[in-house]
């Protein structure tokens, strides 16, 4: 049930597919979102706080991912990473294949 949830959502974006192709099913499964060693440090003064450390992350097109942390975590540093509102301190960001960090 759940592989049919991801495909009916890739679906509504795609024309024709069809779950009796395989490559009509192994295009569902390319990466939404990709990052690479992503790590964030704020400097305040002589002191620098590294907030993520070497973040590898893949998301999949129709998946659901839950993230959950203790408050102060980077949570929120993470997503305004991955959505393209924050630039890394260093590693790489692509969405749907494309890099946003450059």
């Amino acid at each position: 049930m759940i592989f049919f949830n991801m495909y009916m959502a890739a679906a509504t974006q795609t024309k024709n597919l069809s779950l009796s192709n395989p490559r009509d099913v192994a295009s569902l499964r390319t990466a939404a979102i990709t990052s690479c060693g992503v790590t964030m440090a704020y400097q305040n003064g002589q002191q620098s706080y590294q907030v993520l450390k070497n973040i590898d992350l893949t998301v999949q097109k129709g998946d659901v991912q839950l993230l959950m942390g203790p408050s102060g975590s980077g949570k929120t540093t993470l997503l305004s990473i991955l959505a393209g509102l924050l630039t890394p301190t260093s590693g790489r960001v692509c969405l749907l294949g494309q890099e946003i960090t450059k």
